[in-house]
């Protein structure tokens, strides 16, 4: 395995002290000029220096900068043991996760791969939960940063935003790949499904059964890429089968609760009395499917007998077929290339902007012919 960029910055220092080519007293460059000097970021050659400082090679004191421990190198360790001791101890990476959460729906098989991943490659995860709260997003950020991990793997919140960390992390060229979903101002690494032609699919199985009154229902998208492109390949099925698409069969539930992962069903059953015509839909994620069926049976209705149900993601059955006929993402594909991506930046090589993994059609007793 390829030594970490911040242990070269390291080892180059460390062996000028022993050689005698830096001397007690001697100031060293600063963490922008280690950074200009090696083609990395200011957050690895800080990390350099402060390991360095940690194993009393040198000393960093505030406002002056680095400067290499008064007492001898082998005063203040009798022998070079601690500093080795110390030296393999780290060559195992570190590496962060952040994300919203996980279930069994979507998203453990993405941290078990990646926790694997990591393993294989000596690395080490550590895994932080921020229930969607953009707070616990930028207290996350700064934890694994402050640890020294040496790239950062982002479910990312609900919405449009991100933290301007974010953005200096991406100029000074600090590995980072985000999952799911991608900022399409910003030129982060992203892996997620394909997720706009998963929609269209989607869309198009239930024209091929009769369907043609097909309604879409998520959450409003508030920018989220998922929804938005999912959204798109809806349209895309209806353009390209030559039928209308009504703009008020865009059904955008407004009483999630992000921090619960709950709806309010009157909602839903509302727009069900309201447009009575509609006889199937896409649904953007399991647990919506989950309320809206619970609205159908709410107004008397049935599923698959009055309305027919295609969603993304669905809980494993060990037996039989899933109740929802569903989207599969694959899960392993998208914790496997995320990884990849993420060693790519941390070895300085050519790294491509995003992934698009396949996915599957999963048939279940959600949806019937007209």
């Amino acid at each position: 395995m390829r030594s970490p960029l911040y242990q070269k910055i390291y080892d180059d220092i460390l062996d000028q002290v022993k050689s005698g080519k830096l001397k007690a007293g001697d100031k060293l460059p600063s963490e922008k000029e280690l950074a200009e000097e090696y083609n990395v970021s200011r957050i690895t050659s800080k990390k350099a220096l402060d390991l360095l400082a940690q194993d009393i090679v040198i000393e960093r004191i505030q406002g002056r900068g680095s400067f290499v421990s008064n007492s001898s190198y082998k005063e203040k360790r009798k022998d070079d043991y601690r500093v080795e001791a110390n030296r393999k101890s780290r060559r195992k990476r570190l590496i962060g996760l952040i994300i919203q959460d996980f279930d069994d729906c979507y998203g453990t098989e993405i941290v078990k791969t990646i926790e694997e991943q990591c393993a294989q490659r000596q690395s080490n995860l550590v895994i932080k939960r921020t229930n969607n709260e953009i707070d616990k997003e930028k207290e996350s950020l700064s934890d694994l940063l402050e640890l020294g991990v040496e790239g950062i793997l982002i479910y990312p919140n609900h919405g449009k935003y991100y933290q301007h960390k974010i953005l200096e992390l991406v100029i000074n060229n600090f590995p980072l790949v985000y999952i799911d979903r991608y900022i399409k101002e910003i030129p982060i690494s992203s892996v997620g499904t394909n997720n706009q032609l998963a929609a269209k699919d989607a869309t198009n199985y239930l024209f091929s059964l009769g369907h043609k009154e097909i309604a879409f229902i998520s959450r409003p998208a508030d920018g989220t890429t998922a929804i938005d492109d999912r959204k798109q390949g809806f349209q895309i099925a209806f353009s390209e089968q030559g039928i209308k698409l009504k703009p008020d069969y865009f059904f955008n539930i407004t009483s999630y609760n992000q921090f619960q992962n709950t709806y309010n069903s009157k909602e839903i059953e509302e727009l069900l009395l309201k447009y009575p015509m509609v006889t199937a839909f896409v649904v953007s994620e399991y647990t919506l499917a989950l309320y809206l069926h619970y609205a159908i049976n709410m107004i008397g209705k049935k599923v698959p007998d009055d309305y027919s149900i295609i969603c993304f993601d669905s809980p494993i059955v060990p037996i039989g077929s899933p109740f929802f006929t569903h989207i599969k993402q694959d899960e392993q594909a998208i914790g496997k290339e995320a990884v990849n991506l993420l060693f790519t930046q941390i070895e300085g090589k050519p790294c491509p902007k995003s992934i698009l993994t396949n996915y599957k059609l999963i048939e279940g007793n959600s949806i019937q012919s007209l």
